[in-house]
């Protein structure tokens, strides 16, 4: 009986050991500097007011990241008051994940516009590109309105209070000597609502051209755009190198029969810094290997692809440059960049 025990007792060691040796020499496969969470990180993304662009992207994205990703992640798609909003709830740490425009990083990183306060918020970066935004001057054809000047005296939404919009033109006004009789703050689709009803004579916002609201809006109404002066557009540049030149298209809205010249921004998911490389490289990867899906998000997406990366001037995160880098996408040097 003891001659069976020490055989026993033998051969269950003898397993121990082998066990053991063989998890020392043949790690996993799936083990990597980029393995995502053990266990599931619960996020919230900010996007903008409802009715508009970033609000539909952000959201969409959100729930592409829970429907594909939910063992490693959980995203809350959070209604905002839009880019500056972001930006100030990522540098508290309120949100972690937001939609921005590379124009309102700018803003943030230098601290100059008025809506910052001084403030240089730094700790945004940016994930990945979405799409192009153009300025857009909009009103009704029996407001007799056709140029920023004529703005003069009349009620002019500009988005939410405080916003990238509504504090660029506070100041471009005050530089080409503006006045309006009064200055609208609420959401886009509100802003778009007020002047359907007569609340408001004019519009300015930065969108995907055409807009979905504007349309619905010139199913009913004679809506038409304002252009812009060389010495308009020369301004607007100075007071926000991130803008580039662009184009509303002739044929984007009824009205428009040739090219209106503007300025255009680019839309961008952003994340904390603080957010950890191996976090943001997996998503980063896992939303362009669903780039079907996220381009069913919303139709200003329906051209997206990764070679738009190449093009962003803003500071991308460590974690998305490495996946960037990986898919031989060649980034452009960033000049709209954090000061800390």
């Amino acid at each position: 009986m003891k001659r069976i025990l020490s055989l026993v007792l033998a051969l269950s060691m003898a397993l121990s050991l082998a066990a053991c040796g063989g998890s020392e020499t043949t790690p996993s496969n799936d083990s990597t500097e980029t393995d995502p969470p053990a266990e599931t990180q619960y996020y919230s993304v900010g996007t903008a007011s409802s009715g508009g662009m970033m609000y539909a992207i952000g959201s969409g994205w959100a729930s592409l990241m829970n429907n594909v990703a939910g063992d490693r992640y959980q995203f809350t798609a959070e209604e905002t008051a839009g880019n500056t909003a972001n930006i100030a709830m990522i540098e508290s740490g309120e949100l972690e994940f937001c939609c921005n425009g590379v124009m309102s990083l700018y803003e943030g990183y230098e601290g100059t516009a008025e809506w910052t306060g001084g403030t240089q918020y730094q700790d945004i970066r940016v994930m990945f590109p979405m799409n192009q935004m153009v300025l857009t001057a909009y009103t009704l054809a029996g407001n007799g309105i056709s140029t920023l000047s004529d703005l003069n005296g009349k009620v002019v939404g500009l988005g939410s209070k405080g916003g990238a919009i509504d504090s660029l033109f506070r100041e471009v006004f005050e530089k080409l000597g503006i006045v309006p009789t009064d200055i609208y703050n609420d959401g886009w689709a509100a802003t778009v609502s007020a002047l359907s009803d007569g609340t408001i004579d004019a519009g300015i916002t930065m969108q995907l051209a055409p807009a979905a609201a504007l349309v619905e809006l010139q199913a009913t109404q004679d809506v038409t755009f304002l252009t812009f002066s060389d010495e308009e557009l020369a301004l607007l540049k100075e007071l926000n190198p991130a803008f580039s030149d662009a184009v509303i298209a002739a044929g984007s809205y009824n009205s428009i029969t040739e090219d209106i010249r503007t300025v255009g921004d680019i839309a961008v998911m952003c994340c904390s810094v603080n957010i950890p490389d191996d976090v943001v490289y997996d998503l980063v990867k896992t939303t362009y290997e669903h780039a079907d899906d996220m381009r069913a998000t919303h139709s200003a997406m329906s051209n997206w692809s990764i070679e738009g990366a190449s093009s962003i001037i803003a500071q991308y995160h460590p974690g998305a440059l490495k996946y960037f880098e990986e898919m031989d996408i060649t980034i452009a040097e960033p000049t709209v960049v954090p000061h800390g």
